[in-house]
């Protein structure tokens, strides 16, 4: 994947990747080219197992359409610095997970679902506008 972004290497561009790339390796190598990322994970091993939240939990059961829980996660960049990124666990018919080092976690907009009005992290919101 990242070598799709070399032409965009220094650019400080937004790189939007679905569930089947995204991964806390691909933040931190795009992160060397000086790029960000927002993109879905799958519920597979490369979520840490305390963020995972099952269908069969209390978790899943008490959350309302909408709810979500967020983690944010120091580390040092290439070039020693701190920086951030975010996980959000967002629930709207199933549990959505959503990796992010271009945007806050913790804002959310409005969102229609179904004719239905509810709410959902900005990031997921940006992720849904640039990948349809």
């Amino acid at each position: 994947c990242t070598e799709l972004c070399i032409p965009y290497k220094g650019s400080h561009r937004v790189v939007y990747a679905d569930r089947f790339y995204t991964s806390v390796e691909l933040v931190k190598e795009l992160e060397k080219m000086q790029l960000y990322i927002t993109g879905m994970m799958l519920m597979s091993n490369r979520i840490p197992e305390q963020f995972r939240i099952s269908k069969r939990s209390r978790d899943f059961k008490e959350m309302e359409r909408g709810g979500h829980k967020m983690s944010v996660c120091e580390y040092k960049t290439y070039h020693g610095k701190k920086s951030k990124m975010g996980l959000i666990c967002w629930k709207d018919k199933d549990i959505v997970y959503c990796l992010t080092n271009a945007s806050d976690t913790a804002p959310t907009s409005h969102c229609y679902r179904h004719s239905a009005t509810g709410s959902r992290p900005v990031a997921i919101g940006e992720y849904n506008s640039k990948m349809g």
